[in-house]
């Protein structure tokens, strides 16, 4: 979609006033436009752009040196309701630069600032909390793993570690309790530093890493096709999700014209894996209080989705399903008809107990009120997905960007007002309530046809962009190729990296008790936030 020229003026009105005359507003796709690379492009720009209704998407960062320039960092800034997408770029001569922290302005690049500065070696200054992000103590301080000399194969040697640095809260009876990185579920690592007084958390240091598989690193010199591999394994419960992520991103730069059945199909199948996930939550959050009723039988709802996942993919994860240029299996009438029959039955099967287990006392009593995050904390730290909209904000890629297929059927977000466990909860009841609706019209008015199309060459060093609200909220990836065709840089910004800060404000004052039930409410990924 075309961005709008009003906002293409004011924006135009905006970098002049930041950058100078000199500076520029070009487009660079549908619905992108681009400002740079221009000194200040970053540290000066993008709290502007911010401060106008801009929110931080992801920051990406190149190693171009050996094209004769220097490192480039990108900030990707979305205007929700423009349905527009801004690239602004700043470049540094190399590592060791120095690179102006925005986090006092702009919350939101906290953790991807520090990503970027230890993977590429520039300076981080002005920052207020400038610790290590993926790279724990160990790593041997030159070792910056993204720069393009830093051979994949080469293994990590580990240095002295100090003890990790926590922001520290002092005061009489404040006392500190450490949890993880080994939990005593079967669940992914990480710390959790929580500064208590009495019963009451003061506040909450998250520390991750633990899975850091440099996921980045591996896209490196990579045929296109094997990304998507790559992709489905950056959180096992978002596979589909992270493969149409990057599928999108390598087909713009392809600038592939997808068939209307691959995009309904992928819209499919994208459904399909949040209503899985969602109802697993629901099992999750009634499991954490003991309210066995609800474990149990959303459990068992969650295996009816995962089943159908493998009826239209050949897995319950939906991993092998999606491919560049469409679906790697078209969806067959028996298919077809086999859901039409089964979507009905499953939605009254899930909201009868939906119904009983929300509308609860023993429920209502641990989830009303419990974790709270309020619209403007969303705002400021970037929260995405379920989380933002069950705090009132209505963020969603699919109504925000008019996706195909969602603008041709009706599609809007699912909001509630109170931002706490149970509008958490509420959300993803409501979620997979249209997600039950939204299969049913897609199915319905699916269109005939091819179900893939060809790749031309990629353009060398270009950015494509693929933008998807999964289950857990707005997956972000970029692809670029070099002069040989095989990939040259990926970047991938998992919901989870913003949404961890939310975690960690949305607990402060609450008991100590209750952070099992908020953590998750928000079921984070640790994988997808390592990389």
């Amino acid at each position: 979609m075309p961005i709008p020229q009003p906002f293409l003026d004011e924006l135009q009105a905006v970098v002049i006033r930041a950058l100078g005359a000199g500076a520029t507003v070009s487009p660079s796709g549908p619905g992108r436009a681009r400002v740079g690379p221009a000194a200040g492009g970053y540290s000066v720009l993008v709290p502007e752009l911010v401060a106008i209704g801009g929110r931080l998407g992801a920051l990406v960062a190149t190693d171009r040196r050996g094209l004769g320039e220097g490192l480039l960092l990108e900030a990707l800034i979305l205007f929700d309701t423009a349905g527009a997408l801004v690239e602004v770029s700043e470049p540094f001569p190399g590592p060791g630069a120095t690179l102006r922290s925005i986090t006092a302005r702009v919350p939101a690049a906290h953790w991807q600032e520090r990503e970027v500065a230890e993977m590429f070696g520039l300076e981080l200054v002005l920052h207020p909390d400038a610790g290590r992000r993926l790279l724990h103590e160990h790593t041997p301080p030159g070792d910056h793993p993204l720069l393009r000399d830093r051979d994949a194969a080469q293994r990590l040697e580990f240095a002295a570690a100090s003890p990790p640095a926590f922001r520290q809260v002092r005061g009489e009876g404040v006392h500190e309790i450490p949890v993880g990185p080994i939990h005593a579920g079967i669940i992914e690592p990480g710390h959790f530093r929580f500064f208590v007084l009495g019963e009451r958390i003061l506040h909450l240091d998250i520390r991750l890493g633990y899975q850091h598989k440099g996921t980045e690193k591996l896209f490196e010199g990579k045929p296109l096709g094997l990304g998507v591999h790559l992709a489905e394994r950056i959180s096992g419960d978002t596979t589909f999700g992270h493969a149409l992520a990057y599928c999108q991103a390598v087909e713009s730069l392809c600038k592939v014209s997808i068939p209307a059945r691959a995009v309904w199909l992928r819209a499919l199948a994208l459904e399909l894996e949040r209503l899985a996930n969602h109802v697993g939550d629901l099992g999750a959050l009634c499991g954490d209080i003991g309210y066995a009723f609800g474990a149990s039988h959303f459990s068992r709802l969650r295996g009816e989705f995962l089943n159908k996942s493998e009826l239209v993919s050949g897995n319950r994860y939906l991993r092998g399903l999606c491919c560049l240029g469409g679906v790697r299996f078209d969806l067959e009438d028996a298919m077809a008809r086999e859901l039409e029959r089964w979507l009905p039955r499953v939605r009254v099967d899930f909201e009868e107990v939906a119904d009983i287990a929300l509308e609860a006392d023993s429920v209502a009593a641990r989830f009303e009120g419990v974790g709270t995050l309020s619209p403007r904390a969303v705002r400021d730290l970037g929260i995405v997905g379920p989380a933002a909209r069950a705090s009132g904000v209505a963020l969603d890629v699919r109504a925000d960007f008019k996706c195909e297929p969602y603008r041709d059927l009706g599609f809007s977000p699912v909001l509630e007002p109170s931002g706490d466990v149970m509008s958490r909860a509420r959300v993803r009841f409501r979620e997979a309530q249209a997600s039950l609706e939204m299969m049913v019209r897609l199915l319905a008015s699916m269109p005939r046809g091819a179900t893939r199309a060809p790749l031309s060459t990629p353009a060398p060093f270009a950015m494509g962009i693929g933008h998807v609200e999964g289950w857990r909220g707005e997956i972000l990836t970029c692809a670029m190729a070099g002069p040989d065709g095989q990939l040259w840089r990926v970047r991938t910004r998992d919901p989870s990296v913003q949404n961890w800060l939310g975690l960690a404000q949305a607990v402060e004052m609450n008991l100590v008790s209750d952070f099992p039930l908020c953590n998750k409410s928000f079921n984070l990924s640790y994988s997808g936030s390592d990389l």
